[in-house]
């Protein structure tokens, strides 16, 4: 097979793994997709998991700071039930006390009968009556506290007179002969509340929002309670607060980068094992198209072989029928007698043509596996010497060669029968042994040579350059040193003629 078929083969045989590979990629790619899927998901629990044990240690930090603060209501309301109201002095030295001690208190306040009656830190705001304050809403909350046995929340509410930030005002009623007559009230900034518990500034990673008990957010971003966020119940004195929170940029971009690693490892393999399988469907093909192309090959040696020897055989037969039919007319005239001896050599000389082909042909078909023994080398090619001379260069190795004596004889005859019929000069032909990893024995010669598209058939049975050769010999030579585990190599000779190779193990 010439470099193009070869090329052509190869590539009938490289384009069926092409769809046995896209059909094994394509198949992983949707296994990659789906399990893509379910490692986000898995991703996005985990993720929703931590948010939630985070989040929920920010809302019980939250929870325990307020009513911290919301207990001392109750201290400042005993205060008052215990030492009276009527002294406004004696309740803001009291209430001084109180605010040094405990950050995020903005304000302790009396209130009497509906107006504020002391307050500390000091306001020019004292004596302000409530049912007539500009918030209408201070009212409805003070008279709401009036009615509620326990502490009353409002807010939280933007801060005014300049405070800024968010206030929370916690109130507790007062009373006298089991009559409201008045409540006492904390006002909280939030604002140092919310930094306590790190909420704020907003935790790293988080988009996290407050809302009131009436559904307003005073803390953080609105939209965060509809982007399905995490939300934990701030439990507080009066009613609840809602804490949410979602990572920052959404669910999905936290997890975009693992899940975007995942695919990728995943088409990764896709591709590794589609291409693995690509050259395993690739070399079957290829195993399958040298099979075929064996066939077609041993066919076509096939039919070389029968047309040899018919062609053989006619060439013999024809010549011996025309002679055998001139030998009968001979023996019936006495005068053509002395003809008849060289008509029948000839004849004769066909019949040892025919058999020393078919004897030959015999040998190709029937090579028995080989002998193998030591060797001597002096008398080994002593015996050569006498049918074929020739001139060994260098010597023979001083260790015994290792191979079957009758095959190797019969190579060595063969190259050394087709050098001395090479057209060269006798004496140019010679012989070359070397020992070194390998047996090498060498025959060379000063004849016409082949030319590269002969060299390219050399070793085909019935292919040969001689007019009455039979294409056996060479072939022959090759399967005995396929059969030694070696090689057999014919190229040009530098200087010209040929060189002949047989490469055989050196060991047994």
């Amino acid at each position: 097979m010439n470099s193009r078929a070869a090329r052509l083969a190869i590539g009938r045989a490289g384009r069926p793994g092409l769809v046995p590979a896209l059909a094994v990629f394509v198949a992983l790619a949707a296994v990659v997709a789906l399990a893509s899927r379910a490692h986000q998901r898995t991703l996005l629990q985990e993720s929703r998991a931590r948010l939630t044990q985070q989040l929920t240690s920010y809302a019980t930090a939250l929870s325990a700071a307020v009513t911290q603060r919301f207990a001392l209501v109750l201290g400042v309301r005993a205060f008052v039930q215990t030492e009276g109201a009527s002294d406004p002095a004696h309740f803001e030295r009291f209430a001084e006390r109180l605010y040094n001690s405990t950050e995020g208190i903005l304000a302790i306040c009396l209130i009497r009968d509906g107006v504020m009656r002391a307050r500390y830190p000091l306001s020019d705001e004292l004596d302000r009556d409530l049912a007539h304050d500009k918030r209408s809403t201070v009212w409805q909350e003070y008279l709401r506290a009036l009615r509620t046995p326990h502490i009353s929340v409002t807010g939280p509410y933007e801060l005014v007179q300049g405070h800024g930030g968010l206030g929370l005002v916690a109130r507790h009623a007062i009373q006298e002969n089991g009559q409201p007559i008045g409540a006492v009230a904390i006002v909280l900034d939030l604002g140092p509340l919310l930094r306590q518990v790190n909420v704020d500034p907003m935790p790293a990673g988080l988009d996290l929002a407050l809302r009131d008990g009436a559904g307003a957010t005073f803390h953080g971003r609105p939209g965060v309670f509809a982007e399905d966020p995490v939300v934990q119940r701030i439990a507080l004195q009066d009613g609840a607060w809602d804490a949410a929170a979602v990572p920052r940029g959404g669910w999905h971009q936290g997890v975009r980068r693992p899940v975007w690693f995942f695919r990728l490892a995943g088409l990764v393999f896709a591709g590794l094992l589609a291409f693995v399988v690509y050259l395993i469907a690739q070399r079957v093909a290829a195993r399958q198209q040298h099979v075929r192309d064996l066939a077609r090959s041993e066919a076509e040696v096939w039919r070389k072989a029968l047309r040899v020897i018919g062609h053989e055989i006619n060439n013999s037969l024809a010549p011996v029928t025309s002679l055998v039919h001139s030998a009968k007319l001979m023996t019936g005239q006495p005068a053509m007698l002395p003809r008849l001896a060289p008509v029948l050599d000839v004849i004769g000389e066909r019949a040892d043509h025919l058999r020393t082909f078919l004897d030959e042909y015999a040998k190709l078909a029937r090579l028995p596996p080989p002998v193998k023994a030591a060797v001597d080398w002096e008398a080994f090619l002593a015996e050569l010497a006498l049918l074929y001379p020739f001139k060994l260069e260098g010597g023979s190795p001083s260790s015994p060669g290792y191979f079957d004596r009758a095959q190797m004889h019969q190579v060595l005859i063969n190259l050394l029968k087709n050098a001395s019929e090479s057209g060269g000069p006798a004496g140019e032909v010679r012989m070359r042994i070397g020992l070194e990893r390998e047996l090498t024995i060498s025959i060379l010669d000063r004849g016409a040579g082949m030319n590269a598209e002969q060299l390219a058939r050399v070793g085909e049975p019935f292919f040969t350059t001689k007019r009455s050769g039979t294409g056996i010999g060479l072939h022959l030579c090759r399967e005995i040193a396929l059969a030694h585990g070696g090689t057999f190599q014919l190229a040009p000779r530098p200087g010209g003629g040929m060189t002949a190779s047989v490469h055989l193990p050196r060991e047994p």
